[in-house]
């Protein structure tokens, strides 16, 4: 099996002491794509309003409440998945080798567990969401800190697992992008850390510092985000100018009513928007971007309510005028509804085609 070059030209892992354990994420790691995401998809598809029933559960729950009841409405098949071969090639390499493996993932426990089942002989131990608990960042490194206080290794992919490299004794860098490298790889050196990159580069190399550029559309990249942004601010400024001029129209209109009335338009404008300027090469058919973008915007609209009526109670003791009071509290709810809509529209409403990963099962492309 191909090794990837590591410090000192040594392969991945080399060095280490055998009982350290070896943690190993599942999202963009272990599988090309996100177990959440790819559950909730397929919920859309089949099951629109239970999928708009588990995000409504996003303003009391958070996202590890959404997690559990998505994975408890639907069932995933493991078997399509797009697991990175070369990397499970290596993980059965470390275990026939007597390494303890850890799947350690911010999915929920239904999922990993199902999983982890697809090799039944592989991993000790499976470490992952609950409704009360996403396990991310900081809460996957003091997870694994407790369970595992004389050290572990870990293998990411993300800017997230950045806290869970910092707390470990030695790190795989996994299909991740250049700065999530550099940063991973300055606080390794810092630390004294071992830190290896997973593929092999393409051309032999003295150590992981010569990390590969990913392929990428990345030059338009902070241009889309731009665009993204230009129209997401029209599409609020389109929902703060209308709600006030609803209420300066129709005096005797809730305020409730305003703020759902005028984020119904900004959808409008968002979606046009979105579709034509954003992403216009998506290949989600408009049936089901229609379908996702109601989903998430009905949702988000349940946020900026949410938002918006505890802010206005919070501002209700604050001695300012009644407009200004409403003024503040819808911006806050929006302020909370587009932190939740540039994380849901990427991934749910113009998903772009997914690549297939390295020695993916010939049927995962399909998900």
């Amino acid at each position: 099996m191909t090794r990837t070059p590591g410090p000192d030209g040594q392969a991945p892992l080399a060095g280490l002491a055998p009982h350290l354990p070896l943690a190993v994420d599942v999202d963009g790691t272990l599988i090309d794509g996100d177990l959440f995401h790819l559950g909730l998809r397929q919920l859309l598809r089949s099951s629109p309003g239970r999928a708009l029933a588990c995000l409504a559960r996003w303003p009391t729950g958070g996202r590890a409440a959404v997690k559990a009841a998505v994975a408890q409405a639907q069932t995933l098949d493991m078997r399509r998945l797009p697991v990175r071969q070369d990397l499970l090639a290596l993980l059965q390499h470390e275990r026939a080798a007597g390494r303890p493996l850890v799947l350690a993932t911010a999915a929920d426990s239904r999922l990993a567990q199902a999983l982890a089942a697809q090799w039944p002989s592989l991993f000790d131990t499976v470490l992952a969401s609950s409704p009360g608990c996403n396990l991310k960042g900081v809460h996957k490194a003091r997870a694994l800190q407790q369970r595992f206080p004389q050290g572990y290794a870990y293998a990411g992919d993300s800017a997230a697992d950045l806290p869970v490299w910092a707390a470990a004794a030695a790190g795989l860098v996994v299909h991740a992008r250049p700065r999530v490298w550099q940063r991973a790889h300055a606080e390794a050196q810092r630390r004294g850390m071992p830190l290896w990159h997973w593929p092999p580069p393409g051309q032999p190399c003295g150590g992981p510092a010569a990390l590969p550029e990913r392929p990428s559309a990345a030059p338009q990249a902070p241009a889309r985000g731009l665009r993204f942004v230009f129209w997401g601010a029209l599409a609020a400024a389109t929902n703060a100018g209308s709600r006030a001029l609803l209420n300066a129209a129709f005096p005797g209109l809730p305020f409730a009513a305003a703020v759902v009335l005028a984020h119904g338009l900004a959808m409008v404008v968002a979606f046009s928007g979105y579709r034509w300027h954003v992403w216009p090469g998506s290949s989600t058919p408009l049936k089901q971007q229609l379908l996702g973008f109601c989903l998430v915007n009905g949702a988000a609209g349940g946020v900026v309510l949410a938002v918006a009526q505890g802010s206005l109670w919070i501002a209700g003791h604050s001695g300012l005028p009644g407009p200004l009071q409403q003024a503040m509290a819808h911006v806050a709810g929006l302020a909370a509804a587009a932190a939740f809509s540039y994380w849901a529209h990427p991934r749910l409403t113009f998903a772009p085609p997914r690549r297939p990963a390295s020695g993916t099962h010939p049927q995962a492309a399909d998900d």
